[in-house]
């Protein structure tokens, strides 16, 4: 290696110096290396006199073939500094190599080494130095030998037999040895029951049978004693099938303990509901016993300790003139579990019954409501007018129209049945007052004057015990004050 004096060296020309004892030796082993602007010695014993303050001490001088073993690494300080390096390279036909440091000024280090796999004497040689390689560097060199020494193949060695004489040994009689039998007393383990037989978890039945059976490694079946609990009651002496009748509607609970001879036990439990009571439902809509509207919607409600399960909703109608139809079911009003329903289409004039019943999860059907009753107003172009009405059109009426007078004692007549009649009519601050007739008698005096225009007002009547059949008048009581009939309810529910 060709020497520079590290003084006159940046510090980073010497790490690439410090590099260059690593290139050297791999020049030395592996051949040379392509030019560089440096020049370098063909081999690290240009650079590194043999002996010197190196030295290098093997783990071991005899390792074995294939064997691993270290190197202990010395060399002297150089007195300018500078990182510290080292290289092991073979002399043939020692083969392995090695190099490290190049990172840190350390003045020792342990190499780590693999002896060849022949046998034999092998030779290596150990380079050295610190700082630039230049004439206050410090370069040196050692060697140290190893010996693998050849694997010795010992051959079998055969021994001859030996015969041995026979020798004869009298019999000793040994009297008998008598060991009484060790008893160990049994394990007891505690017998198991298991309940096979149940009633459903919700059920209507005030009855319920339970079947079971126990089990014992310990003691016969036979063997096994139960004992029968309801409710939390003192358990008492039972066998299976045990059945329990006249239920309440509640909950209940069943347990059974199985008991062997030696008072050993185990139990099971079975928790279920009685429910023999009804939900309740409530028609909750239509609010009104009339509608201005041809759409209605009934709604209801209905509560049960054990869940309510679905409703069943139906509808009749009566026209003004006739009974009631039979009950309509529509499809999606079976077991539904909604709280309302829409009927489009009604007609005005008919009176439409609402009712209806619910099922609880238990299975129990509550019986249907008393129907809940809405009459779809008739329009006033239903009602024969005496002389003296002008019938009018316009949005603010009910269906538009409107049947109005200002004149006195003018007539509005239809032949109805009804239970309950309203009229329906326009309010204003100068309305005039019209008697209501029933088959000739004056049944209500309607004052249609207000502090305020209101249109489609319903104004109650009368109501009768029951559905009454007769001529229906509405006659105006007052002249120069205006009247407007929108129409007349007429519930027949």
């Amino acid at each position: 290696m060709r020497i520079y004096n590290v003084k006159k060296a940046s510090i980073p020309k010497v790490a690439v110096l410090a590099t260059g004892l690593v290139a050297a030796v791999l020049v030395g082993t592996l051949g040379p290396l392509a030019a560089q602007a440096t020049p370098r010695a063909k081999n690290c014993a240009g650079c590194h006199a043999v002996g010197g303050s190196t030295t290098a001490t093997p783990s071991t001088v005899t390792p074995a073939g294939g064997a691993a073993y270290t190197v202990a690494i010395t060399l002297a300080a150089n007195p300018a500094g500078g990182n510290s390096g080292y290289a092991i390279v073979p002399v043939a036909p020692a083969t392995g190599s090695t190099f490290g440091g190049n990172t840190s000024a350390a003045l020792s280090y342990t190499a780590a080494m693999t002896a060849p796999a022949a046998a034999g004497t092998y030779t290596y040689n150990v380079y050295t130095n610190q700082g630039l390689t230049d004439p206050d560097g410090q370069a040196s060199s050692t060697t140290y030998s190893i010996t693998v020494a050849p694997v010795v193949t010992v051959p079998p060695t055969t021994v001859p037999p030996t015969t041995v004489p026979p020798t004869t040994v009298p019999p000793t009689t040994v009297p008998p040895t008598t060991v009484p039998p060790t008893t160990e007393p049994p394990v007891q383990t505690a017998p198991t029951v298991v309940i096979t037989g149940i009633p459903p978890a919700l059920t209507t039945m005030a009855s319920a049978t339970f079947s079971f059976v126990g089990a014992d490694t310990s003691d016969p079946v036979g063997s096994l004693v139960y004992l029968c609990s309801l409710d939390g009651a003192t358990a008492s002496p039972c066998t299976s099938p045990t059945t329990y009748a006249g239920l309440t509607s509640a909950a209940h609970s069943f347990a059974v303990t199985v008991r062997d001879p030696s008072s050993n036990s185990g139990s099971a439990s079975y928790a279920w509901r009685v429910d023999r009571v009804a939900p309740t439902l409530t028609m909750t809509a239509p609010v009104n016993a009339y509608a201005l509207t041809t759409t209605l919607a009934p709604a209801w409600s209905a509560r049960d300790d054990g869940g309510v399960a679905s409703s069943d909703v139906r509808w009749l109608r009566a026209p003004l003139n006739g009974a009631f139809t039979s009950a309509v079911y529509p499809s999606t009003w079976q077991r539904t579990t909604a709280r309302s329903a829409t009927l489009a289409g009604a007609a005005p004039g008919f009176t439409y019954c609402f009712s209806a019943r619910a099922r609880d999860n238990a299975g129990n059907v509550s019986p249907w409501t008393s129907p809940r009753c809405s009459a779809v107003a008739l329009d006033d172009r239903s009602m024969y007018a005496t002389a003296g009405w002008v019938r009018a059109t316009g949005g603010v009426f009910y269906r538009s129209t409107a049947t109005v007078t200002s004149r006195r004692g003018v007539a509005l007549v239809k032949t109805v049945q009804a239970r309950r009649i309203y009229l329906v009519a326009s309010r204003y601050p100068s309305g005039g007052t019209v008697g209501v007739f029933w088959n000739g008698r004056l049944i209500k005096t309607v004052s249609l004057q207000a502090r305020s225009t209101t249109h489609r007002s319903v104004l109650g009547v009368t109501t009768f015990p029951g559905v009454r059949s007769g001529t229906l008048v509405i006659r105006t009581l007052t002249g120069r004050k205006a009247v407007q009939i929108d129409g007349v309810v007429l519930v027949r529910g």
